[in-house]
């Protein structure tokens, strides 16, 4: 069996809100999924360069109007990158904490407890910008206060190593409270490095507290290295927690080196121990005196047999029997 490593990913992130109040304040944070399940990222592009997520852009132009103290325009900008999505976790969590501060900053009270108990959910010792002033930090505490969940545990276990064209398998599992995220997805996104191992595999299943996943053997080209990485994602395929784990292909055994070794060639130039490095020829060596005393001896041999009396003598008609 291959060596696996277990990676694992602690962090509080999006719960199961049993009060009423709290379901419709989640779902106002996170607005309408996407049609479709949603998928991970892929691994990379065939340039060895992950792609940008659909959400960047709007979260890019997001930053330029906040650090221009553009609220108004800042907070559209940064639900707009929610939506979007494919946000990685960090990026995930500023736009929450941000869409918050300014929907704080614009006098939008609910809205902002409504980010902050999102961003909560994701890091309850998130931080608001200092420029987000003090209604911003009165909605973030008030957020904290209300949303009181266990950490997030994604525990990933994936192979350290695999046969060429073998199956890697990939094992994941969440903790029971964060097991059934209303509409969320654990995914699998994985790829030789630098696009040399084949196509792309992308695959994604509902949430639960285990999943497992067989990559295909296309991948596992011999003396690759893939990269496997396992995200949590929300409705609009933004990444809640990531694990990503690198697996060496292994290269196809070396036949070669079982061979027998090739008897030497005459006229090769190969020397022995007993000719000082220098090539001689069958004449000069001492075979013909081993095969000519060899020759000798079978001859003697022969003409015994052919000279030599029978066992049987008879000696002045007594018969002796030799022995």
């Amino acid at each position: 069996m291959s060596p696996r490593r277990c990676a694992i990913v602690g962090l509080t992130t999006l719960a199961v809100l049993a009060a009423p109040a709290k379901v419709r304040a989640q779902e106002e944070v996170w607005r309408t999924p996407p049609a479709g399940p949603a998928a991970p990222a892929p691994a990379e592009d065939n340039a060895g360069k992950e792609p940008a997520p659909p959400g960047q852009a709007a979260l890019e132009r997001a930053r330029s109007a906040w650090d221009k103290g553009d609220f108004d325009v800042a907070e559209p900008l940064y639900a707009e990158a929610v939506d979007k999505g494919g946000l990685a976790p960090a990026d995930v969590l500023e736009a929450y904490v941000h869409l918050g501060s300014a929907r704080a900053v614009l006098g939008k009270k609910a809205g902002a407890v409504a980010a902050f108990k999102a961003a909560a959910l994701l890091d309850p010792a998130f931080r608001v910008p200092p420029d987000a002033g003090k209604r911003a930090t009165s909605a973030a505490d008030q957020a904290r206060r209300a949303t009181r969940t266990g950490p997030l545990v994604l525990q990933v276990d994936i192979p350290d190593h695999v046969a060429a064209n073998g199956t890697p398998s990939v094992d994941v599992s969440l903790d029971p409270a964060h097991a059934a995220l209303p509409g969320s997805r654990i995914g699998v996104a994985a790829r030789g490095e630098g696009g040399v191992a084949g196509a792309p595999y992308v695959e994604s299943v509902r949430s639960s507290r285990t999943a497992h996943f067989d990559l295909p053997p296309s991948l596992s080209v011999p003396s690759t290295t893939l990269r496997v990485r396992v995200d949590l994602l929300d409705p609009h395929a933004n990444r809640l927690a990531s694990a990503e784990q690198r697996v060496h292909v292994q290269p196809l055994p070396n036949t070669a080196a079982l061979a027998p070794l090739p008897l030497p060639v005459a006229g090769s130039g190969a020397a022995t121990a007993h000719d000082d490095g220098k090539h001689r020829d069958f004449w000069h060596t001492p075979w013909p005196y081993i095969l000519g005393g060899a020759a000798l001896a079978a001859g003697g041999v022969a003409i015994y047999f052919a000279t030599r009396p029978p066992n049987d003598v008879n000696v002045t008609g007594v018969h002796v029997m030799t022995n």
